[in-house]
């Protein structure tokens, strides 16, 4: 049995007509909020404390909008730079991540940092819905955690 050729005119117009589909399909997706979008996320920033135990902590809350709906708290952590400091100090110190973790409702309050060593650091929070991640280290401090409640109990990056 042969096959049959399409005319040129005819693949044109299949073509046009699947792309014509894909581009529907997309803008319903996207309208609907299914996908993930670069914006979805808002991160607020709730707290900085400048001069913990030789080192700048940064709390943020970050919300999702997206088909996820995600909302955690994070706590950062960077080198104490003075505002005297050269430029470059500045430039080459980046933040890094120590504690991620889900509130339990959006009105549970922020944790709370404290030095209780010469090179110690703990982490307080009284009831979080899970924990994302968790350092116990970072250079040379040594970190602390004081979780009263952990929800649902999985820790996914423990370093």
């Amino acid at each position: 049995m042969a096959v049959r050729k399409m005319s040129p005119g005819k693949v044109i117009i299949l073509l046009l007509g699947v792309v014509f589909l894909l581009g529907i399909g997309t803008i319903t997706v996207v309208s609907n909020r299914l996908t993930p979008s670069p914006y979805a996320c808002q991160t607020q920033t709730l707290q900085t404390i400048p001069s913990l135990a030789g080192a700048r902590f940064t709390i943020t809350h970050t919300k999702c909008r997206d088909y996820t709906h995600k909302e955690f708290v994070s706590v950062y952590v960077q080198r104490f730079v003075a505002p005297d400091a050269p430029f470059y100090d500045h430039w080459f110190n980046p933040q890094t991540l120590i504690f991620r973790y889900h509130p339990e409702t959006w009105a549970s309050p922020l944790p709370s940092l404290s030095q209780t060593g010469n090179h110690t650091v703990q982490i307080a929070v009284p009831r979080v819905s899970q924990v994302d991640h968790q350092r116990a280290q970072w250079l040379y401090l040594k970190i602390q955690y004081n979780i009263g409640h952990v929800d649902h109990p999985i820790v996914a990056g423990h370093d």
